[in-house]
């Protein structure tokens, strides 16, 4: 009897997965290769553009925490040439990618705000020198965190955080005519 039951499941899995399989391969052959290529193209934009995304916010999965975030006990110095500035959209630092000889490094600069009011301006390619607090982010990406930057061919030195570490952005600890807060933007807001 257990043979004839299974023989009778055997039966209906044929009756119903044997047209399945039947509309799937005609299906399939009727594709065109413009259609399949077309497909392809569209899921690598959809990757390429996910991942632009992700780029324009490289500091978010570091696990730096910021404003603080700098140890005296790391404090060193790179020098490098620039390969790319991320501004944020929202809240968070400017980040310099730096390429030195050995390795390239996140630079965690200052808000954009106060990076405006800095009138900073650098392009890829200039060489810098930067003096700052070094962390291994848990994204495994070498940071940073800025205490000053030279700009060697502006000859200028864009001093980010005071000797301790403090941001000089933020008012009671750093430029005494600076009413904002860490991070804070003008008018208050974060």
């Amino acid at each position: 009897m257990g043979k004839a039951i299974a023989a009778q499941a055997k039966d209906m899995e044929q009756a119903i997965v044997a047209p399945q399989k039947a509309k799937m391969s005609a299906f399939t052959g009727r594709v065109p290769l413009r259609g399949a290529l077309l497909a392809a193209v569209l899921c690598f934009l959809a990757i390429s553009l996910a991942g632009a995304a992700e780029s324009t916010k490289p500091f978010e999965q570091s696990g730096i925490h910021f404003p603080g975030g700098f140890d005296l006990n790391t404090v060193g110095e790179l020098q490098g040439k620039i390969a790319a500035v991320y501004r944020p959209s929202g809240s968070g630092p400017v980040i310099v990618s730096l390429e030195t000889e050995w390795e390239t490094y996140a630079v965690v600069t200052c808000p954009p705000w106060y990076w405006d009011e800095l009138k900073i301006k650098v392009s890829i390619g200039d060489e810098v020198r930067v003096m700052g607090s070094k962390s291994l982010g848990r994204d495994s990406n070498l940071y940073i965190i800025a205490q000053t930057v030279h700009l060697i061919q502006q000859v200028r030195t864009i001093a980010l955080r005071s000797k301790t570490g403090t941001p000089l952005w933020d008012g009671p600890h750093g430029k005494a005519d600076s009413p904002r807060g860490s991070g804070s933007r003008p008018g208050g807001g974060k």
